[in-house]
């Protein structure tokens, strides 16, 4: 979009002033990886990152977030463990750990980074982080009070969170309705920018064809979301469709898909 344009000619700028701007370079992959979907000019700019700081957080960070989007997951986090120990207190280092460990169906050790950021940030930390770790670890009932507990909360836009946290949480305690319900206020409130997370509702919903048709939303889109589409285990229902392997492909994703472990 137009933000996202401007956003990149500014970090262009930024590091034509002052090459060794390792935040810059890191934040112009990023946006190669999440919105261009291009993989090879992704890491040419995450090396340009790590070559201005090899020691920076965001470098190292974005160098995870390359590694993780190839389905490397197990490089992804020695990348994100070195971010992590620079910057121990930063809430998006503490998230990036956690969600890399989701990938790696670590929930346990997941959770326990969600649980950090809890304790360092509890009036601005996502709710949905602690709660879909809850859900991987199979604490189906644990995930659904702490959903309900949002409600007493201060979170802005509480409608949101309660309604989007709420479609992933109540499908699989018997609240079908109440899972739909707030998937439909998703659909309706906030539509394709989110089309990446709807399309993980249906799947947990069970809707693989509607599933697949928000991933085609997010596509055309550019959802960044769909970088994540290799690790994500809410997605799993999907894997076996014959029309995973073409998704994957039109994503220039397959062949990564298809050098991950066990496949």
């Amino acid at each position: 979009g137009e933000v996202t344009a401007q956003a990149n000619e500014w970090a262009k700028r930024a590091v034509a002033l002052d090459p060794a701007l390792a935040d810059a370079w890191a934040y112009l992959a990023h946006l190669k990886m999440s919105y261009d979907w291009d993989c090879e000019g992704g890491r040419e700019l995450v090396e340009r990152a790590l070559q201005a700081g090899p020691n920076h957080p965001a470098a190292l960070a974005m160098a995870g977030q390359y590694e993780q989007t190839l389905g490397r997951f197990d490089k992804a986090l020695e990348y994100r463990t070195r971010a992590v120990r620079l910057d121990p207190l930063s809430q998006l280092r503490n998230r990036e750990m956690g969600w890399n460990y989701m990938f790696l169906a670590q929930p346990d050790q997941a959770a326990e980074y969600f649980i950090k950021n809890r304790e360092l940030y509890p009036d601005d930390t996502w709710p949905g982080d602690l709660i879909a770790a809850r859900m991987y670890q199979g604490r189906f009932e644990e995930a659904a009070r702490l959903t309900d507990a949002i409600a007493d909360s201060d979170y802005p836009d509480l409608e949101y969170v309660i309604n989007f946290v709420g479609a992933y949480a109540y499908f699989d305690v018997g609240r079908k309705e109440e899972a739909i319900a707030g998937r439909e206020w998703i659909i309706e409130k906030r539509g394709a920018p989110l089309s990446y997370q709807i399309a993980q509702m249906f799947a947990i919903h069970g809707d693989i064809d509607k599933a697949f048709e928000w991933l085609e939303t997010g596509y055309e889109y550019r959802d960044g979301g769909l970088t994540y589409l290799l690790g994500d285990q809410t997605l799993v229902p999907l894997h076996d469709d014959p029309r995973w392997r073409p998704f994957l492909q039109k994503m220039k994703l397959l062949e990564y898909w298809d050098a991950m472990p066990g496949r």
